[in-house]
């Protein structure tokens, strides 16, 4: 889908303190480059890819990163305050620790119990995440997280291939797209050197594209037939989940 304009999608923001917001994927990204995962709660293989987009866009000045959930904001909104507030919490307990160690041969039971608290605590946050996700620790909060009901997901199976999750778009400051696919599609440091420096982003292979035809797209492909149209649409009436990521 590389070289067609991103739909404009309805979201909402997950991660405001004040509440939820609801405005456009456009407005959100406010004109910058945007990679965009999305997500289920139901994906297993999900949570793997938000930890690694999330790594790699903290390191990361200029682009708009976020995870798009397509399934379940209260569950989604949950499990990012839990994912976000693990780590503080656990950096708490460590100091709590180092502290009580150092404390007099009488603080010494008193620093037990509250470490055995500290513990049975941080085991009670991670029941949510550990029923969905597994056993990850870290923090989400390199990126912005948003949600987008039923009907901006099947925009996005009709216009963008949507198949499976985990999902990546690259979206060009021109709201161009310069990827769209299974993350391990796409080499984001290279694409995104290309889109910094004006370089024409160069089409990667779309593992979700039918069969025969190629993300590179030229002025005479943009003019697809109708016929291959209804093609690609038929293609990908059939949702499912990703497990090979």
């Amino acid at each position: 889908m590389a070289g067609k304009e991103c739909p404009d999608l309805q979201v909402t923001v997950l991660d405001i303190e004040n509440g939820r917001e609801e405005t456009t994927l456009h407005a959100v990204r406010a004109g910058r480059v945007a990679v965009v995962d999305l997500w289920s709660t139901t994906c297993t293989r999900c949570p793997l890819a938000l930890e690694k987009l999330n790594d790699y866009a903290k390191g990361k000045e200029g682009p708009f990163f976020a995870s798009i959930n397509c399934d379940d904001a209260d569950l989604a909104e949950e499990l990012v305050d839990e994912q976000n507030t693990a780590a503080a919490a656990a950096a708490a307990a460590a100091a709590a620790a180092a502290a009580a160690a150092a404390a007099a041969a009488a603080a010494a039971a008193a620093a037990a119990a509250a470490d055995a608290a500290a513990a049975d605590a941080a085991d009670a946050a991670d029941a949510v995440l550990t029923q969905c996700f597994g056993s990850i620790h870290r923090e989400w909060t390199g990126m912005s997280h948003l949600y987008m009901d039923v009907d901006q997901k099947n925009i996005c199976k009709q216009e963008l291939g949507l198949k499976e999750f985990p999902f990546v778009m690259v979206v060009q400051e021109d709201g161009v797209i310069a990827y769209a696919g299974a993350p391990k599609g796409v080499d984001l440091d290279d694409l995104l050197d290309r889109l910094e420096t004006g370089a024409v982003a160069p089409a990667a292979q779309d593992e979700n594209a039918p069969p025969n035809k190629t993300a590179a797209v030229s002025t005479a492909k943009a003019a697809v037939s109708t016929a291959k149209e209804v093609d690609l649409s038929a293609r990908i009436d059939d949702f499912s989940l990703s497990e090979d990521f």
